[in-house]
């Protein structure tokens, strides 16, 4: 381990110990089945596909341990695209179908000037 890593530990601590007994806690009585309910587990298994298999193509077709032009990362590549057109698709139809199940990524903060200029 390196000594800046060594170095930040007590301070990763201090913080975490911190939020653990000071964060406000909020009162609601949620069951934990509805709360289950609203995670969108689709999105997040697509985001998670689409991203690693565009690192994935990224990483090996950069290394040049693959072409660029070679099946592996053509397909990669490919499948990446779908998934990230099938995310955006899913998280649209979630927000405009008013569904109990909450998106990852709300477009509704796309419309705010302050979070766009943060995604860019």
């Amino acid at each position: 381990m390196r000594f800046a890593n060594k170095r930040s530990a007590p301070f990763c601590l201090v913080t975490t110990t911190t939020l653990a007994f000071l964060y406000p806690r909020e009162d609601l009585h949620v069951s934990r089945a509805s709360s289950l309910r609203r995670i969108d587990f689709l999105g997040g298994l697509l985001l998670l596909t689409a991203t690693v298999l565009l690192i994935f193509a990224l990483q090996q077709a950069g290394s040049l341990t693959f072409a660029w032009d070679s099946m592996p990362i053509v397909t990669t590549l490919g499948v990446s695209a779908v998934s990230f057109v099938l995310f955006f698709s899913w998280q649209t139809w979630i927000s405009l179908a008013g569904r109990q199940v909450e998106p990852i990524f709300p477009f509704r903060l796309a419309a705010r000037r302050v979070y766009l200029a943060c995604l860019v």
